[in-house]
């Protein structure tokens, strides 16, 4: 039963979506001038964790949605011969993207520096976590070379951001 109403919510809110992301604006710029006015209207109004949840919940469903469609939306845009594909102004095209996974290459060279690389950033890790318990300024010394310096407190920048966790089930 569950399913089925699952299914009726997902029909309605198709057409609902339709109607909703056909008044969307296709250009960034408007798209940024809509969130800000919106935001506007929500901070004089309230509403702004609402809005904020939603948006969140947003996120997640346009991630999701394009997860789900990304294979057969590249076939649909694949069967266009026209390198100039416009729908609903914006431009659609397929792209090629290509990586390397070097991992069974057995190189031992870029082993070698993989290793390298990865103790450096060991050692980066330690020193920073050093240098944060320097107050003010003091001197140190080169662990290598001996060689003894002045180095100054890092400086800590922080803000606070909202961080929203949705709910799995």
């Amino acid at each position: 039963m569950y399913w089925y109403w699952v299914n009726v919510v997902l029909i309605w809110n198709n057409v609902y979506m339709k109607n909703l992301i056909a008044t969307i604006p296709i250009s960034k710029v408007d798209i940024k001038k809509l969130a800000f006015n919106y935001g506007e209207e929500l901070s004089n109004n309230g509403g702004i964790l609402d809005a904020f949840i939603q948006s969140k919940l947003l996120d997640q469903f346009t991630k999701d949605l394009r997860d789900v469609l990304m294979d057969e939306v590249t076939e649909e845009i694949s069967k266009h011969t026209s390198d100039n594909l416009v729908v609903q102004g914006a431009k659609a095209e397929v792209r090629s993207s290509t990586s390397y996974d070097y991992s069974g290459c057995e190189d031992i060279y870029l082993e070698e520096l993989i290793l390298e690389l990865n103790e450096i950033k060991t050692k980066i890790t330690l020193r920073q976590n050093q240098l944060k318990g320097v107050k003010h300024k003091q001197e140190i010394s080169h662990p290598e070379t001996g060689e003894i310096y002045t180095v100054f407190e890092p400086q800590k920048k922080s803000k606070e951001i909202p961080f929203i966790t949705l709910k799995k089930y």
